[in-house]
Formats: C-alpha cells, sequence, structure tokens
C-alpha cells in the first residue's frame, strides 16, 4: 500500500487501480474504461452513459424506451387479431374478397381446419329379406358438414355386380333403406355401403353378406277349349290322368313332357290328345272340340 507498481493495490497509482486508484480498469468511484456504477465508460451499467446501457440509460442498442419493471409494449394486443396476406397485392390490381386481399387470423383456421375436415361416418348394412329373391338395405350416415350421397353395391355370389343404388342430397344426417333389389339364382350375396359428404371425403366402407334360397322354377300349363257352347255343355281337360280342369284353368307342373287330354260330351266329338314338352315359364295349349 503506498507504493507505486504496474498493479497497485488501494492508495498507490498503478494500470489496474483498486478503489480510490485511478487505472485502466477503475473500480467503483474510479474514471476506467469499464467502469461499474457511477463510473463513466464504455459498458456503463445502470446510471451510467455508455454503448449498452440497461433499463434507464441513453445507449445504443438498449431495451425500447421503458421504464425498469414496465416491459409491456402493447405488441400483443395490437397483433392479436392480425391479417394474414393471402396474395401479394400490386398496384392497381383489385382487392380480393374479404378485405384488400387479407384474412383474419380465425377465418385462416377455419380454411385449415375445412382442408382437414373429418370423413363421413356410416353405421353397419342392415339386410332385409324381402322374398326369395328380393332384398333391401337400412343404415344411418351423418356428417358435420353436410352427405352428398350414400351408395349401395350389390354383388352375386360369382363377384359380379348386379345393382346399384344412390342417394344424394341427403343434409347432415340420412337414415333410412333401399329400394328392393332383385338377386336371382339363390347363393351367397355381398353388400358394400359408402357414404360421401359435400367436400368429397368419404367414410370407411361397411359391407355385409346374405344368401338366398333359389326360387323355384315354374313351369305352367293354361289349357283353352273351344268353342264356348262345348264348355258350356261340360268339356274339360287333364293332364297325365290327374283330375279334371275347366278351361283356361293354370296348372303347375313339372319341367318335361307331359299329356293333354279331354273329357268326352255328348254331342261333340273330343279333341285328339296332345303330348307337350314343358319348359320353364309359361306354356300353353287349345283343345277344339267338334259337333
Amino acid at each position: 500500500s503506498g507504493s507505486p507498481g504496474m498493479n497497485g493495490m488501494s492508495g498507490s497509482p498503478g494500470m489496474n487501480g483498486m478503489s480510490g486508484s485511478p487505472g485502466m480498469n477503475g473500480m467503483s468511484g474510479s474514471p476506467g474504461m469499464n467502469g461499474m456504477s457511477g463510473s463513466p465508460g464504455m459498458n456503463g451499467m445502470s446510471g451510467s452513459p455508455g454503448m449498452n446501457g440497461m433499463p434507464g440509460s441513453p445507449s445504443m442498442g438498449g431495451m425500447p424506451g421503458t421504464a425498469p419493471g414496465n416491459g409491456d409494449d402493447g405488441w400483443g394486443r395490437s397483433n392479436i387479431h392480425a391479417v394474414l396476406t393471402t396474395q401479394p397485392q400490386t398496384q392497381g390490381q383489385a382487392p380480393a374478397p374479404g378485405g384488400g386481399g387479407r384474412l383474419d387470423l380465425a377465418s385462416k383456421l377455419e380454411q385449415v381446419l375445412d382442408r382437414f375436415d373429418s370423413p363421413p361416418a356410416l353405421d353397419e348394412i342392415k339386410v332385409n329379406i324381402l322374398g326369395p329373391e328380393n332384398v333391401s338395405f337400412s343404415s344411418k350416415a351423418t356428417d358435420d358438414k353436410g352427405l352428398r350421397e350414400v351408395s349401395f353395391r350389390v354383388y352375386d355370389p360369382a363377384g359380379n355386380k348386379i345393382g346399384e343404388q344412390k342417394m344424394g342430397n341427403l343434409g347432415k344426417v340420412w337414415q333410412g333403406s333401399t329400394e328392393p333389389v332383385k338377386a336371382t339364382g339363390g347363393g351367397t350375396f355381398r353388400v358394400i355401403a359408402q357414404a360421401v359428404d359435400s367436400s368429397g371425403n368419404t367414410s370407411k366402407e361397411q359391407s355385409a353378406t346374405f344368401t338366398l334360397s333359389a326360387a323355384p322354377k315354374q313351369y305352367q300349363l293354361v289349357v283353352t277349349l273351344v268353342p264356348d257352347a262345348a264348355v258350356t255343355a261340360g268339356a274339360q281337360w287333364q293332364v297325365d290322368g290327374g283330375a279334371w280342369q275347366s278351361s283356361a284353368a293354370a296348372l303347375q307342373l313339372s319341367a318335361g313332357k307331359h299329356q293333354i287330354s279331354f273329357k268326352d260330351v255328348a254331342g261333340w266329338t273330343l279333341p285328339i290328345p296332345q303330348d307337350i314338352d314343358l319348359q320353364e315359364g309359361n306354356n300353353s295349349a287349345t283343345g277344339k272340340y267338334a259337333n
């Protein structure tokens, strides 16, 4: 202490003076290049002039003009309802709908949500057996934006599409049944349903299988007797020696060959017996009496 030197202690002059001594890096109360509180310097602390001052000090790169403890510059409040420019607008260009080519944040978020809109929901299919060869299908579909259509496709046991029905413009909820679908030949059939919403999103496909017994084939025979006078006199016909039938009566028979014969009527000549080979569907014959 009190001695001159390069690194002087308290009270001594030196390059790096301590408290009370002049030096290059002065401590409190001393002048220096990097002064502490109360000293002038290049990087001053609170209350000192410097290049990078803290709050309350003049500086080149200080915080925005606020007093200590008050850091609210209002940025959040002014930008919470910020607008997003959808397209650059050149001079003379007409502004886009929605206000000069801009959309507010809520509208932009709506557009994003629409882009990732959830698909419609479709319940399981209920198969309604209406007869040996007729069915219909029931289900329910929903969508928050609206349903464009619900479709049902029907496939035979070989995988061939034999029918399709579409219901359109259904609103947000559809629940109901299709029109009857004819499925012939018997076997196990398959139906596939799908819903499409107004944005083109598709539901998961729903499918169901159902089994129908083949309807029995029909072999019908109708025999007409003429003239009417013979019919009035009691003319009748029969097949393979069975029960007598009136004129124009219809019989359900088996496929193949059968014989038609006619009943005796007094004063009339019988028609000649007829052999017939029945085909699937309706078959007919005529018996003509003579007098």
